[in-house]
């Protein structure tokens, strides 16, 4: 059930609401792979800016379908899928081709992330290919068993040198792009 899911070609419509909302229209049309009998399963959708408690049951018949009101800053086109049958429950995210967003979000997303430097280390790493780190340092603790301070301090000045050698050795290109 999840490649099925996890197979369709998605889009998210996106039209103006009053007070700044908007209305995504979520829609996941059949590929290669067909959805099948969905007897005795759950399925549920939510945009992932508000998160899972914003789970709603979608439209399955022939295509999935279902639609959110949201805010302007959170419009997006990742979609977390919940499937479930019985005890067995399985998530994952999916990616939709975002069509008549807000203007500038992609800009005001990128501020919002880059909005101090532990957005910024962050977001270099994530580029560099460096997904565990990335993931794992916050501003309060990394996971690590060291002091939030010296794992900051290690981000300000070399922690960057190591993915940036290995991107070089492996792909100069990538640097360039």
């Amino acid at each position: 059930m999840r490649r099925a899911i996890g197979g369709l070609r998605f889009t998210a419509t996106c039209d103006p609401a009053p007070l700044n909302r908007w209305n995504v229209s979520l829609r996941g049309d059949q590929t290669v792979t067909k959805i099948g009998d969905l007897e005795g399963i759950e399925v549920l959708v939510w945009p992932a800016t508000l998160g899972q408690g914003a789970a709603i049951n979608p439209s399955i018949a022939g295509s999935l379908s279902t639609s959110f009101e949201l805010s302007e800053d959170g419009v997006t086109p990742f979609f977390g899928v919940s499937v479930a049958a019985g005890d067995l429950r399985i998530a994952f995210v999916v990616v939709a081709e975002l069509n008549g967003g807000p203007e500038g979000r992609v800009e005001r997303v990128l501020g919002q992330i880059l909005k101090d430097r532990a957005g910024l280390v962050r977001f270099l790493l994530l580029l560099l290919g460096n997904l565990d780190a990335a993931l794992d340092w916050n501003e309060g603790s990394a996971g690590t068993g060291t002091s939030a301070g010296a794992w900051a301090s290690a981000f300000e000045s070399d922690a960057l040198l190591e993915p940036l050698v290995r991107a070089y050795a492996r792909d100069p290109e990538r640097l360039r792009t």
